[in-house]
């Protein structure tokens, strides 16, 4: 890390990976992943066993979860209204990037000047302290009374959900720095600018990156659960209704699109921290 930096400040790069690296890496991946491939399929397994076993009303087959999921895919009365699973999965993605990409940055900005800032630590710290401890579903109610049923609440939902982590984070990266960085970029000419993007940035990437995996969970579980208490939208109206009814095929069908959202959204970012904080290898 120190050899990266010294090299950032002076203008240059060190060189890349080569391709027997890499090729050594993807290997080790695919090694690294095996076992958990073998113990998804042993869970799928058993899981279609005890499911058409009929011994737990509360676990369909797998097989049984597929054919509803395709049907949800294909367009199922749902209620009232056509709840197509993509329908509502774009309605539901609406309110998250919305809500998600206004807590990254208002959360970054926040924890960056807190981080570099003792009087605004000082100031805001108290309350960022008292928001994270807060359970934030106590917090919908007041969210709905402040933006009604619509998509405001929703997006603030997920905005509230999201914000601590990634302030917190963001705080934690910038302000937990080691001296002799700061004080080897200023021994090669860096100034107050330079010393921030080429020392301060480099340093708080790893937490900030490790804030936003988290951010984008809870941001996940933010919609769902403000589209179930809230709005009766998007992905989270087909939990409660599924829910509601008892149909188990279907419920485990919604819940399954849920984790493969989420599980998508998180390997998105832990690529972007791969490829930002390669050095850490």
């Amino acid at each position: 890390m120190t050899s990266n930096i010294e090299s950032d400040v002076l203008g240059k790069r060190p060189p890349g990976p080569d391709m027997g690296q890499r090729a050594s890496g993807l290997l080790r991946s695919v090694s690294d992943s095996a076992p958990q491939w073998g113990s998804l399929l042993v869970l799928l397994v058993v899981w279609e066993v005890l499911g058409r076993s009929g011994q737990l009303a509360f676990l369909p087959s797998v097989s049984g979860v597929v054919s509803a999921w395709r049907e949800l895919m294909g367009g199922a009365q749902v209620g009232y209204q056509q709840g197509t699973l993509p329908g509502c999965l774009l309605s539901s993605l609406r309110a998250l990037v919305m809500g998600f990409s206004m807590a990254l940055v208002t959360g970054t900005l926040v924890g960056g000047l807190m981080g570099l800032s003792r009087k605004v630590e000082y100031f805001l710290g108290i309350y960022i302290n008292a928001l994270i401890s807060t359970p934030t579903s106590a917090l919908i109610p007041v969210l709905f009374l402040l933006f009604g049923l619509g998509y405001p609440s929703r997006v603030a939902v997920v905005f509230m959900f999201a914000f601590s982590v990634i302030t917190v984070n963001t705080y934690a990266g910038v302000s937990n720095i080691e001296p002799e960085l700061v004080e080897m970029g200023r021994c090669f000419g860096a100034n107050q600018w330079q010393l921030f993007w080429k020392v301060r940035v480099p340093n708080a990437l790893p937490l900030l990156m490790a804030g936003l995996r988290v951010g984008l969970g809870r941001a996940v579980k933010g919609m769902v659960i403000g589209e179930m208490l809230i709005a009766f939208v998007g992905l989270g109206y087909l939990v409660k209704f599924y829910g509601s009814t008892f149909d188990m095929e279907h419920l485990y069908a919604v819940i399954f699109s849920v984790m493969v959202l989420a599980v998508f959204l998180t390997w998105a970012v832990r690529s972007l921290d791969r490829r930002f904080t390669h050095w850490r290898e």
